[in-house]
Order: structure tokens, then C-alpha cells, then sequence
């Protein structure tokens, strides 16, 4: 989100003032710090400094945050997307320091037009005009067995997706370059 609204201020900065044209005696009607950030730096040596700027923010807040559990974060990361143990909620601490479940809004107590964009959006537990279909009730081992199960990929699949990733980067490699 700083990224966001540092390129977000350039845009708006670069943008909302006109430039004299080419040749021209007129003055430039641009504040200094306007000429500095805006005409003086290209865009992309801009984008250069927003994305040190951007990784600063991320690796200071990731740095003054406290972690969350390990127990917490299995198939969250790309190093426990295996891993079958149940994995434990995110809880909220109360205030007197007790852990508390999040819990959901059920879907009756929502407002009206947050329930219709819940339907739009797939993210609704039912609608009135849809059934769903029985569930199979399954414990939680079952279900972190079944969800780090999911990632298994066969290997004729997965060299197969692997050669033709390869082969669509080096045809757009070089289209990209040919035509450049």
C-alpha cells in the first residue's frame, strides 16, 4: 500500500502539471519539487527506488511484528505445503489475554447487500434458491491429510507442465526480442 501511494503521488504529480513544450520561452510553471521528483528522474529509475522503498516497509513491519506459531502455519508456506499435521486456527487475543476463536458472521445477520455480493463472489455458505450437495464429514487429521495430499502431482504431469513452461518462456523470450 506505500508502494501504492508513493506511484499513486508521482502519477497525480507528473500528470497534473503541464510541461512548457520543446523549445519554447515560456516558463515552467512547476514547483521544484516537482521538476526534482517528476522531471528529473526517469519513471523507471523511479521504479527502481519504490521497490527498495517497498521491501524496507515489508521487511521492517515483517521485523517489528510478532511472528505467528509454527503450529499455525503448516501448508501456509511454501516449505510446509506437504506437511499433514492439523494445523490450528489464527486466534485473537482478548484483551485480559485469553485466546478467543474468529468466528464468522453468520450469513442471516449480514445486510442485505453484503449477502448478495457474497453470492456473486462464491463466498456465501448457501443461497435461498441453491441446495448443496451432502458433505462428507471428516476429522481434522483426515482433512490435513486430504489437503496436503492435494498438492501430489505425478511426475509425467509435472514434466510435462515443467517442458512446456520452458518452451512457452523461450518462444515469448524470443518474439519478445525479435520484434523488440
Amino acid at each position: 500500500m506505500i508502494g501504492l501511494a508513493i506511484g499513486l503521488l508521482r502519477f497525480i504529480l507528473e500528470f497534473s502539471h503541464t510541461i512548457p513544450p520543446c523549445g519554447s520561452s515560456d516558463p515552467d510553471p512547476r514547483s521544484d519539487f516537482v521538476k526534482v521528483i517528476v522531471g528529473q528522474v526517469h519513471y523507471l529509475h523511479f521504479s527502481c527506488f519504490l521497490f527498495l522503498i517497498t521491501g524496507a516497509v515489508a521487511v521492517s513491519f515483517s521485523l517489528l511484528t510478532e511472528p505467528i506459531p509454527e503450529d499455525r502455519l503448516y501448508r501456509l508456506t511454501f516449505w510446509t505445503r506437504r506437511d499433514p499435521r492439523v494445523r490450528r486456527p489464527v486466534q485473537e487475543i482478548v484483551s485480559n489475554g485469553t485466546e478467543q476463536m474468529h468466528m464468522e458472521t453468520p450469513q442471516s445477520e449480514l445486510p442485505a447487500w453484503r449477502r448478495y455480493l457474497n453470492i456473486v463472489c462464491g463466498t456465501s455458505g448457501s443461497s435461498a434458491g441453491l441446495t448443496e450437495a451432502p458433505q462428507l464429514q471428516l476429522s481434522e487429521e483426515e482433512k490435513a491429510e486430504a489437503a496436503a495430499a492435494f498438492l501430489d502431482e505425478p511426475p509425467y504431469w509435472r514434466k510435462f507442465l515443467n517442458v512446456n513452461a520452458v518452451i512457452c518462456l523461450a518462444l515469448t523470450t524470443f518474439i519478445w526480442g525479435f520484434y523488440a
